[in-house]
């Protein structure tokens, strides 16, 4: 986790764009709730 944040850091040094670095991070974080749910759902529907 800590690997992944330096990284963004070093994304919004590149770019000089700290809006666009943390909504790249919500953007990520939302792609991964939703497959949390998918498998949670397919976990559900095989018992």
């Amino acid at each position: 986790m800590k690997k992944r944040i330096i990284l963004y850091f070093e994304d919004m040094i590149k770019f000089g764009n700290l809006g666009g670095a943390f909504k790249k991070k919500k953007d990520f974080k939302a792609k991964e709730n939703v497959t949390k749910s998918q498998r949670k759902f397919k976990k559900l529907s095989n018992q």
